[in-house]
């Protein structure tokens, strides 16, 4: 079920008008996002720019709530069940590469003392 008021969501795309229309009423963004490109090229485009950036401009954007805050926060910030801190995807991704770049060492002084 969508929500009951139209929101601009601040952290979308462009200006977040098509993913809190989706929102509002409960359909994928993607096919709001379609038909805007759509619509804007069977009007020449302008007319449809400037008709989303006006009802941007009038519509309000989404109040900040505690669901909305977790989902949608910085990756760095999120706790999990347990309220430990998650590492971030970029965390996790230098970690493995330090831990391949260790492996990678190890097997070449093995190697090295091997052959020497």
């Amino acid at each position: 079920m969508g929500t009951d008021k139209l929101y601009r969501v601040n952290d979308s795309k462009f200006l977040g008008l098509c993913e809190g229309i989706s929102r509002w009423r409960d359909i994928p963004v993607f096919f709001v996002r379609a038909g805007f490109i759509i619509a804007a090229f069977m009007t020449g485009f302008f007319p449809m720019l400037a008709a989303y950036i006006v009802i941007s401009l009038i519509v309000d954007t989404q109040p900040a709530t505690e669901k909305n805050d977790y989902y949608h926060r910085d990756s760095n910030s999120r706790k999990d069940a347990g309220g430990k801190r998650e590492k971030s995807p970029r965390h996790n991704m230098d970690s493995m590469k330090d831990r391949v770049k260790r492996k990678e060492n190890d097997l070449e002084r093995r190697f090295q003392e091997e052959l020497g």
